[in-house]
């Protein structure tokens, strides 16, 4: 097991992408995707050179592309997986939580990595009025979220941000998403003089990308 440790952000998110390449490096195997995008003919077909390549680009910019909030850099534990079968309710008083279960795959990790739609506000295969209900109560559960804690409302807005893509993606690689892991640095590129200087134009001096692709790895 590769040790997730340091006393930094940037040294956490390091670690995140050396664990990938030392699993990757001893073999391990995901199962493969269910949506069968890989393996098949004319289709992207996963290697290790292909992973280690994607992750060490990304070493060379983690440095750079944090999530610019950093109050979302601080360290949260977050159930990810609550839905009604794990939350328990007093059967008298329905709005009165009484119990959380599930808690054995929680970490303790930077909050712009651990927020998301929780899974009892996502609805799929469900009646337009039903859907409409559900979107309802998540708009009101990003309400409360910025009612109650900015931070973490912040961080679900952010979740679009390339900056957050960018460090969440490199914790996926044995899933095969070094595609996306590769995409990702170019679109930095084209946005590195905003991304290292804060919005500005580079000025002279400013520490140039550190990547390079050919024609052949951009096809």
């Amino acid at each position: 097991m590769h040790e997730l440790k340091g006393s930094t952000i940037t040294e956490f998110m390091t670690a995140i992408a050396r664990r990938e390449i030392a699993t990757a490096k001893a073999g391990l195997r995901y199962p493969l995707m269910l949506e069968g995008l890989f393996y098949g003919p004319r289709q992207y077909q996963p290697s290790l050179r292909k992973k280690l390549s994607a992750l060490e680009n990304y070493l060379k910019v983690a440095a750079h592309v944090l999530p610019e909030n950093k109050a979302t850099h601080a360290s949260v534990l977050w159930h990810g997986d609550l839905h009604s079968q794990n939350i328990f309710v007093d059967a008298k008083d329905p709005g009165r939580i009484v119990g959380i279960i599930d808690w054995q795959s929680v970490s303790a990790c930077p909050l712009f990595m651990q927020v998301g739609a929780q899974r009892f506000l996502i609805t799929t295969g469900l009646s337009l009025e039903i859907c409409a209900r559900a979107q309802t109560l998540h708009n009101f559960y990003l309400v409360r979220c910025h009612q109650t804690d900015e931070t973490i409302f912040h961080a679900i807005q952010g979740q679009n941000t390339l900056r957050h893509q960018v460090s969440v993606v490199p914790g996926l690689v044995l899933m095969d998403y070094e595609p996306l892991l590769n995409s990702l640095p170019r679109d930095v590129e084209k946005e590195w003089a905003r991304v290292v200087v804060g919005g500005c134009n580079a000025p002279p001096g400013t520490t140039p990308f550190p990547l390079q692709f050919s024609d052949e790895e951009i096809h």
